[in-house]
């Protein structure tokens, strides 16, 4: 984990709270954590199935070299595949569990964003500016206690987002589904390639799963490939920036 620090004996005795694919794993028994040069080195004791960990480094952890303070803070790390051991041995991994969505909170599409712990199927990898969907839908689970909701509260769902547009493809539309109940239809043109939209979810239908699942159902994907503009293949429709969730009454 690049770019942070920690003295030793924090990391090498607190209990830190880490989660393998749902299962807490303890320091010292499963995992050590060790300082080094370029930030804290995570060495596992046994091998372990995982896509992804998830949890909180306590003590004195450290950003550098901006944030200089105390702070607990909650990490998430893809490690690719998902164990050390011969592909055929790896099963298939389950989710990950992750913290209930904060209303209001932005979850970001970039390189250096929150959003892969969100990210089910049907997507391309992180870039600089955002992600690419890169099928014919694209997935959001977002863990949100819905059963919450105050009666006459919905949610404004608003994202800023850019379409795979091209004079030879000059627009890009798709649906939009919540909990399997299309909300909206809604375009992209080479006028308006980039911009923001907002998106009325309501309560009657957020509460119908525990969490909520968002997919974008897109009606003219293309790849690059296709329209002569590169090799890329992927099957491209919306590029996604940021997306927020809001109550509204």
């Amino acid at each position: 984990m690049p770019s942070l620090s920690a003295p030793f004996d924090d990391l090498l005795f607190l209990p830190h709270e880490i989660m393998a694919e749902g299962h807490q794993i303890q320091n010292v028994a499963d995992f050590r954590a060790l300082p080094m040069p370029f930030g804290v080195r995570l060495i596992f004791n046994r091998p372990i199935n995982l896509t992804t960990i998830s949890g909180t480094l306590k003590g004195q952890v450290n950003f550098q070299p901006d944030a200089a303070s105390s702070l607990g803070r909650s990490l998430e790390l893809g490690l690719g595949w998902p164990c050390w051991l011969r592909p055929y041995t790896c099963p298939k991994a389950s989710g990950v569990e992750v913290a209930s969505y904060r209303y209001g909170t932005d979850i970001t599409f970039d390189s250096n964003g929150n959003s892969r712990i969100y990210l089910d199927k049907g997507w391309s990898d992180q870039e600089i500016w955002g992600t690419w969907t890169n099928d014919s839908e694209s997935t959001l689970n977002i863990p949100l206690n819905t059963q919450a909701l105050p009666l006459g509260t919905d949610i404004n769902m608003i994202i800023d987002l850019r379409g795979f547009v091209y004079e030879k493809h000059p627009k890009q539309s798709f649906n939009v589904i919540v909990n399997g109940f299309v909300i909206t239809e809604t375009s992209l043109n080479l006028e308006e390639s980039a911009k923001t939209v907002s998106i009325k979810i309501p309560r009657s239908i957020a509460v119908k799963e525990s969490s909520m699942k968002i997919t974008f159902q897109m009606k003219n994907e293309i790849s690059p490939a296709e329209l002569g503009l590169s090799n890329d293949e992927r099957r491209l429709g919306i590029g996604f920036h940021r997306l927020r969730l809001e109550k509204i009454s």
